[in-house]
């Protein structure tokens, strides 16, 4: 946590900020080879309640945001391979956090592994249509923000083969094309961590 004292251009009034310094996030939304897509259901201590999510994680200081996601995925779900696609860069909680979620398509995944879980992990996994989960953020029952903001992304990839986000990738964004397609489709596995994201 960094603590900081800032003078405000417009009524020169001196202001104090605590901003939350964490690594960057990842979230993927992964579809099998029957086009389902995979959730997971994990507890969540600040909500005091279990949450619906994409797999995701912390990108840990030894990796670049898509060796991070394919750790995530295989870690939480036992998914992976497939075709990975970059969506976009997002700020979450700009407010408090000083990081960046990015955010990745993988497609045609497959169970390659048993799950590898953290100690304070305990998550079920589920696999479900879009149209289901477009259902579950329709009647509040999908209530996880980055998941929302994923699957406008992927909509917006949908349509014009880009997403918004993706015009400015900014900093922390190694090991991805111009396009935003990553190099390899069965690209090597890396270690995340756990994240709040």
């Amino acid at each position: 946590m960094r603590r900081d004292v800032v003078i405000s251009p417009r009524t020169g009034v001196e202001h104090e900020f605590l901003v939350l310094q964490s690594q960057d996030w990842v979230l993927i939304l992964a579809m099998t080879e029957d086009g389902e897509v995979v959730l997971v259901h994990q507890y969540r201590h600040g909500l005091g309640d279990f949450t619906v999510e994409m797999p995701g994680g912390l990108v840990d200081d030894r990796f670049n945001p898509e060796e991070a996601a394919r750790a995530e995925l295989r870690e939480e779900t036992g998914f992976g391979a497939g075709t990975w696609t970059y969506l976009g860069r997002l700020a979450v909680v700009p407010a408090v956090f000083d990081n960046s979620l990015h955010v990745f398509l993988a497609r045609g995944v497959r169970r390659i592994s048993e799950v590898d879980l953290d100690e304070g992990e305990d998550i079920l996994t589920e696999l479900v249509s879009l149209e289901e989960v477009r259902a579950r953020i329709a009647d509040g029952r999908l209530v996880h923000a980055p998941v929302v903001a994923a699957m406008y992304l992927y909509d917006q990839w949908m349509r014009v083969g880009s997403s918004p986000s993706t015009a400015d990738p900014g900093p922390g964004r190694p090991g991805l094309g111009e396009t935003g397609e990553a190099a390899s489709a069965e690209g090597g596995e890396a270690a995340g961590d756990e994240t709040g994201a």
